[in-house]
């Protein structure tokens, strides 16, 4: 929910859509954040060769629609897994 600061009972805004903005990216960052669960855990040890062409395999298959130049690898993805 928007919030905007309040000083001696007046709003201070300089522009509403910047106000937005900020809000929106926000809930973009919170939703992203809650939506892609990390694959590997950062502190813990690396992947093993195995898992890490499954992730990428998954990759190629799952940014396929935004990327249509990933289409070529798509064969190799399927024998990983995909």
């Amino acid at each position: 929910m928007l919030q905007l600061p309040v000083t001696d009972g007046a709003a201070r805004v300089r522009s509403i859509a910047a106000e937005l903005l900020a809000e929106s990216r926000l809930l973009e960052r919170e939703t992203a954040e809650r939506a892609a669960p990390a694959l590997v855990e950062v502190t813990g040890p690396l992947p093993s060769l195995q898992q890490r062409l499954a992730m990428i395999a998954t990759a190629v298959c799952a940014y396929e629609k935004f990327e249509r130049g990933l289409a070529r690898y798509r064969p190799v993805a399927e024998r990983l897994g995909c």
